[in-house]
């Protein structure tokens, strides 16, 4: 299985397969989407602008944005409407960059720093800075946590995909998941939010994405300084039952409110990220207090 594996998913092969299967449109059935394997071009506006991503089949997420076109992935529309009030945008968690890579298409003059601290995900992050001409985009191979050293982490590997260099699954993280067989475990050098502002010298953040699988509170607490100081919209995935009532104990005291964003009625504001059965919802927006207004008339 192996042979034929590498076979149809050789960027050539793969391509040719996937071409003639968009051919059915709406029509094609689910198990005809097949991940997606070397560079693809992506539409990311109505009036036209594209990205290049380059990816492998381990890759969930290129292969939903692709299936799926752009604007139905995850928050990417509301992403774009806050592009122009954003000057400098941290992806922490960025794996192989898609949102970063949006955000400059849409408007070139944004400062972005990605954070990825799997060699993997790096490996491409790097090559699609690269291909999409971004030389101001600047690509870190840190992990953002609440202290600065060398800790484990734990990535994935797909044993589908053995003869594969590079395992692009999303759900590498500093926490461990002994239930996890799929992951292997790394040492990734780690820094804090308020010590990468200073090594940086900003001095502003307008947006922040967080995604590190269930140790965003580490990234905030590390970063309550800047967090406090510059007061950026948030971005952040909440697995279900892992760290709710941490980030609650977080963003209370800083006047953070918090909005649920749901793929088929959008966003939602709620007074706790706490939840007794799973709603499915993955991605929150949490906002100061004092730019609610401007949040809700612009997103809502």
């Amino acid at each position: 299985m192996q042979l034929f594996y590498r076979f149809f998913y050789s960027p050539f092969v793969n391509r040719i397969v996937r071409n003639t299967f968009s051919l059915l449109g709406n029509a094609l059935p689910k198990k005809l989407r097949i991940p997606i394997s070397g560079k693809v071009k992506l539409q990311v506006s109505p009036e036209g602008q594209s990205i290049q991503l380059k990816t492998n089949p381990t890759n969930s997420m290129a292969k939903l944005v692709y299936w799926s076109e752009t604007h139905n992935h995850e928050y990417t529309d509301l992403f774009i409407k806050l592009l122009p009030h954003t000057e400098v945008f941290m992806d922490i968690g960025a794996s192989i960059g898609y949102y970063s890579i949006v955000g400059k298409t849409i408007k070139p003059s944004l400062q972005v720093h990605a954070f990825e601290p799997a060699d993997g995900p790096y490996h491409y992050l790097q090559e699609n800075f690269q291909m999409n001409a971004f030389r101001e985009a600047e690509a870190h191979q840190l992990a953002i946590s609440d202290q600065a050293g060398e800790l484990s982490f734990f990535a994935p590997f797909n044993a589908k995909y053995r003869f594969l260099e590079h395992h692009l699954g999303g759900d590498g993280s500093l926490q461990n998941r002994p239930e996890d067989t799929h992951l292997k475990e790394i040492t990734v050098k780690t820094i804090s939010l308020d010590q990468m502002v200073e090594r940086l010298g900003l001095s502003r953040i307008d947006l922040m994405k967080l995604d590190t699988e269930a140790t965003e509170d580490r990234v905030l607490l590390g970063g309550a300084e800047s967090i406090k100081k510059f007061r950026p919209i948030i971005i952040s995935e909440v697995l279900f039952n892992k760290i709710e009532e941490k980030l609650d104990a977080i963003l209370q005291p800083w006047d953070y409110l918090i909005y649920r964003h749901n793929e088929e009625s959008g966003l939602e504001r709620i007074d706790s990220l706490a939840r007794k059965v799973d709603d499915r919802a993955r991605n929150f927006f949490f906002v100061p207090k004092e730019k609610q207004a401007f949040f809700e008339e612009e997103m809502l």
